[in-house]
């Protein structure tokens, strides 16, 4: 293999690295995790600010409720990506969190739920 060859496949691999994003602080936390920290009708708003930070989106209900939610993702590539010159099909393998957060018109927790879902991420020329 030749230098132009081998430099093809390291930048190649290094596009096909893995990928984190949304809230860090949600990588770790469980269902079980959450409950021990939030409490439904005790925990403020700011509380829930100080322990996970600033939310990926704000909106609120019909009735004028708050809902706070928080993402994180975290993927990583298929071993067929490495195959050399392989631009047709790429894939990416991982997991989606999101907490979701109801809070009451005084901006206690009124309902919030962790979501996990696995997910893969597709792309190139055949996809």
């Amino acid at each position: 293999m030749n230098v132009r060859a081998i430099a093809v496949v390291v930048c190649l691999m290094a596009m096909t690295a893995c990928s984190t994003s949304g809230v860090r602080s949600l990588e770790n936390e469980t269902t079980a995790t959450l409950e021990s920290k939030i409490e439904v009708g005790q925990t403020s708003k700011e509380t829930v600010l100080d322990i996970m930070g600033s939310p990926t989106s704000t909106s609120f209900t019909d009735s004028g409720l708050e809902v706070i939610s928080y993402e994180f993702e975290d993927t990583t590539p298929g071993l067929r990506n490495f195959i050399p010159y392989n631009i047709l099909s790429q894939v990416a393998d991982g997991k989606r969190k999101q907490l979701t957060v109801l809070f009451d018109d005084q901006g206690i927790v009124k309902r919030f739920v962790l979501n996990e879902a696995k997910v893969q991420q597709r792309w190139g020329l055949l996809e």
